[in-house]
């Protein structure tokens, strides 16, 4: 794809425009916020770590504050 200092000529333009098609991004539809939300813990490491730190907190323990008796 070689153009000069100077630009496409007319013809080129209309030529590239016929083989490439014109210069738009790809629209796709946004997901809901709750949606991508809850696509971040599709990984399993993700969730073990929840389930961890979950079951840590209802058993009381916790590496932060000091634990009493």
């Amino acid at each position: 794809m070689a153009s000069d200092e100077t630009g496409l000529t007319s013809a080129e333009a209309r030529a590239r425009l016929a083989e490439f098609g014109p210069n738009l991004f790809d629209v796709r539809q946004q997901q809901p916020l709750v949606l991508q939300f809850f696509s971040r813990f599709k990984n399993p490491l993700v969730i073990l770590l929840l389930v961890a730190s979950a079951i840590s907190a209802l058993r009381g323990r916790s590496p932060i504050l000091p634990s009493f008796p």
